[in-house]
């Protein structure tokens, strides 16, 4: 929208913090057109309706270069709600708040705020304009002073501009006349920072830093870790991420680190020779006191050439979540209690003596994932086989129903901060009262007792044996030569673990280098499929747009709304609305929900033989709506690769066959089920009242799935709707359209075509949109600048990605496009 980058208050105490900051691009040279003028005028007057009050900021030369402007700070543009600057809230305070959220270097305290109103322009150019008189701002009645003058100033400009139009007209007997200065569009200040003389000087930099080497000047890198339980909820997660953050950037530090209010949880790649910094830096956050073990470190540094050949991260992120294990538990824990922290070398002497028949035997569990296990594991153990770390709880009350509970039990896993979970459940929730864990997992055994540990190593060396799986990219570190695991593909024997290189399946696999590596038999894919599609992947487009406008969308869809039909069972489609939003809220807005819903029920109806094929199933609206829609006797397939949307969409089936009741039953769906996931090829199918089957397919890979449908021999289907992976559509399209599986006649809808109006780039649709958007900066500040909305790099990626499929498809000889405008786009491709 024309002002979308605004977040107006919707009244006058609304929180200041509303301001907006307008970046300028260059419009086109090109002349303008009859509609871009029409444009131009519309989005002027919806500009002239919304009070503004307008500021042009400035910083002083020595600030210029200390704060290394970007080129929005350079500009200085700024437009703040009136209703929201001109109440009594607003003062000094409040507008600091404003310039700092404008400059984000800006030191609080370091300089001083002075202001002034645009003088009247004298007619013609002036070469030498005489400078703003700028006044300092030090009180609330400064600030207030200054926004009714400026209010004051926009009046009398306005007034005198209309005088003057009018002495114009009356007097018709003079040859000519004076001209006057434009009338100011809106209220406007000039807000001047300067550097304060008397501010103290910046605090020292912290010791750690003293005499630091250059990070990148190290020769290798550490891996390491950390996790921290604090015995009360982290009072604010991202003060903390700030800190760190604040911390880690100068020493070169590259990882990821999770905060929560339960604590913790750090990967990280650490230059070497900026290690001591790091543990000093640390140590004087208290949020991190009740770090345990301390930093575990991996024992062997991994030198520059080889991080950088294949880095195992490539940034700092740093990121709030809700856990910072996701466990699925329905309340957390005391992590504080969670049994015995046994360190490296006494856990080894224990499981030494329990091989050499001594004592009691203890129930040793790797409590990793089974792809993690497959590679590696402590003599003797026992793995839980889970697929991901919220099914342990379920495989725990399995496997120890039956054990005494002064048992020894004893776990074990890859840094130690899942054992502090699995520890307490054993202790709390199942009443366990001898639970040992390994302190600082596997990385601090090996660093103690394995190959790292030197001439320091019990003569019976390391009693785990494989690899230890790692989450990050260097997947492993192989601490024995035992080669446990079994390579998913030909059998051999490997220590081996790696993703699938066909980036639609991903999934991890155990692989052998034969297979696995860069001239493997299988490419680093699971399988034959994976492996074709890895193969005929197509190379981006060279003539792919650089840059994207944003579209702007007008009320015509709420009109489309209200003139549609409602479904006939609106209650269900209600309650997978209110599912959805509960249950998977941030893909909430994927729904195909509306006039979508509706037209997809329609296509399903005009199938001829009533065969529907849905790519991305999500939480089932749109499944529900083809079923609805299809004739009688039809069939929906749908294939979906999330577990999770799996079941919830198996169960909104289920409400439409009647199989369970059609409300309240958003309680019944768990956020986090316990059950263990499903798993490729698991199917549900059921009839519904008109004779239309539904069935639901749980896959691993929607491309080697319709391979499969074809070498079976299923029959063509009469409708396709895709909204699967961006990056593939183009590739779903040529497997349906080459493998038979579209019938004569047949029509596949593409969704998300438009991709939030960003596909629409200068080769796609005219200027007058982005004419429009740049209107009300052109009202402000002239004709040569004009409104830029960021936009992440992740959404102008999908954008150029959606774009150039929109290009490979209208060019293909073989197929007849139409794109609809509806919602997010809807692309209706036939064969010719």
């Amino acid at each position: 929208m024309l002002l979308s980058s605004l977040r107006l208050p919707t009244h006058p105490a609304a929180s200041p913090r509303l301001l907006s900051s307008l970046s300028a691009h260059r419009p086109p040279r090109s002349s303008r057109t009859a509609e871009r003028v029409a444009a131009n005028a519309a989005a002027q007057e919806l500009a002239a309706s919304t009070p503004l009050l307008a500021v042009k900021i400035s910083a002083c030369p020595d600030l210029r270069d200390k704060l290394k402007l970007t080129g929005r700070e350079k500009r200085g543009r700024l437009f703040l709600p009136l209703s929201a600057v001109h109440s009594p809230g607003f003062g000094m305070r409040e507008l600091r708040g404003e310039v700092h959220s404008f400059f984000r270097a800006l030191r609080r305290g370091s300089y001083l705020l002075k202001a002034a109103l645009p003088e009247d322009e004298p007619p013609g150019p002036d070469p030498d304009p005489p400078a703003p008189s700028y006044e300092l701002l030090a009180t609330d009645e400064d600030v207030a002073a200054l926004i009714a003058r400026a209010i004051s100033q926009h009046s009398s400009s306005q007034h005198s501009s209309s005088q003057h139009s009018s002495s114009q007209h009356s007097s018709s007997q003079h040859s000519s006349s004076s001209s006057a200065a434009p009338p100011l569009p809106r209220p406007t200040l000039l807000l001047h920072v300067e550097a304060d003389p008397a501010a103290p000087p910046p605090p020292p930099p912290p010791p750690w830093l003293e005499d630091l080497p250059p990070p990148a000047d190290s020769p290798s890198y550490t891996m390491l870790s950390f996790y921290a339980f604090p015995p009360s909820p982290l009072p604010s997660v991202p003060a903390l991420l700030s800190s760190l953050k604040t911390l880690l950037s100068p020493l070169g530090v590259l990882g990821r680190i999770y905060a929560a209010p339960e604590g913790t949880n750090a990967q990280l790649a650490c230059p070497t020779t900026s290690l001591p910094a790091l543990r000093e830096a640390l140590s004087t956050l208290p949020e991190l006191e009740s770090m345990e073990n301390g930093l575990n470190v991996d024992p062997v540094p991994v030198p520059r050439s080889d991080f950088e050949a294949d880095p195992p991260f490539a940034a700092l992120h740093l990121r709030e979540r809700e856990k910072v294990v996701a466990d699925g538990l329905a309340a957390p824990l005391d992590w504080g209690r969670a049994g015995y922290d046994m360190p490296p070398r006494e856990w080894h002497e224990a499981l030494a003596a329990s091989e050499r028949g001594e004592g009691e035997r203890p129930v040793l569990l790797d409590a990793r994932n089974a792809y993690e296990t497959a590679v590696g594991s402590f003599v003797g153990s026992e793995p839980l086989n889970t697929t991901a770390f919220r099914d342990t709880w379920g495989r725990l009350e399995e496997r120890l129903a039956n054990v005494p509970k002064d048992a020894p039990i004893m776990t074990y896993c890859t840094g130690g901060i899942r054992c502090v979970k699995v520890g307490a459940y054993l202790t709390q929730e199942m009443g366990f009262s001898n639970v040992k864990r390994l302190a600082g997992g596997i990385v601090a055994y090996d660093r103690e007792i394995g190959s790292a540990a030197g001439p320091s190593a019990p003569p019976e060396g390391s009693l785990f044996h494989g690899t230890n799986y790692v989450f990050d990219n260097r997947q492993g570190r192989a601490i024995t030569d035992h080669k446990l695991g079994d390579c998913v593909t030909c059998g051999a024997k490997t220590g081996l673990v790696a993703n699938c290189n066909n980036d639609a399946c991903h999934k991890r696999i155990v692989q052998c280098d034969a297979c696995g590596g860069p001239s493997g038999a299988y490419r680093g894919c699971c399988g034959d499929p994976c492996r074709t599609l890895f193969e005929r992947r197509f190379s981006p487009r060279a003539d792919a747009p650089a840059a994207f406008d944003p579209a702007v969308f007008d009320d015509a869809q709420g009109y489309s709304e209200s003139h549609t039909s409602t479904p006939s069972r609106a209650a269900l489609f209600g309650e997978i609305l209110d599912n959805t939003r509960k249950l998977m809220p941030t893909g909430a807005h994927m729904c195909s929900a509306g006039v979508q819903g509706r037209l997809l029920a329609t296509f399903a109806g005009m199938a001829r033989g009533g065969r529907v094929l849905e790519i991305g199933t999500f939480t089932g609206y749109a499944t529900c709506s083809l079923a609805d829609g299809a004739p009688r006797g039809g069939r929906v397939l749908s294939l979906e690769r999330d577990a999770r949307a799996v079941e919830i969409a198996v169960h909104h089936v289920n409400v439409m066959a009647g199989e369970v009741p059609p409300n309240g039953e958003v309680q019944k769906l768990n956020p986090r089920p316990a059950a263990p996931g499903l798993v490729k090829g698991d199917a549900f199918e059921v009839t519904l009242e008109n004779d239309v089957g539904v069935k639901v397919v749980k896959v691993d890979d929607a491309l080697g799935h319709l391979q499969e449908l074809a070498e079976q021999g299923e029959e063509p289907f009469d409708f396709v709707f895709l909204d699967a992976d961006k990056t593939r559509l183009y590739e779903y399209v040529g497997e349906i359209i080459d493998r038979g599986l579209l019938a004569e006649g047949g029509v596949i809808a593409v969704d998300n075509v438009l991709w939030k109006g960003l596909a629409a780039g200068p080769e796609g649709r005219g200027e007058a949109e982005g004419a429009a958007e740049g209107a009300v900066v052109e009202a402000e500040f002239g004709a040569g600048e004009a409104l830029e909305q960021k936009r992440g790099r992740r959404q102008r990626k999908l954008a150029r990605i959606m774009h150039d499929f929109n290009k490979k498809v209208v060019k293909d000889e073989r197929l007849d496009v139409v794109m609809l405008p509806l919602r997010d786009g809807l692309s209706l491709i036939r064969r010719r």
